[in-house]
């Protein structure tokens, strides 16, 4: 956005998704999770057959926000 302008910025800002609902809908395993406390008794207990995916919220920050990706 820096160098050209939040006009010519195409697909780097993606709308808020939950891939475990995803992975859900396509008939896998999904596990969500919001807080660190969570991450440990859900990934460490035996998980259904089948494929899985997990989604961990994390935190937005700035770190790549002058990036620019070619």
């Amino acid at each position: 956005m820096a160098a050209y302008g939040d006009r010519r910025v195409v697909a780097t800002r993606l709308a808020y998704t939950r891939y475990d609902r995803v992975v859900e809908g396509l008939g896998g395993h999904g596990e969500y999770v919001e807080r660190l406390a969570e991450l440990r008794p859900r990934w460490s207990a035996p998980s259904p057959a089948g494929a899985g995916a997990g989604h961990v919220k994390i935190g937005s920050s700035d770190f790549r926000k002058d990036a620019l990706s070619l």
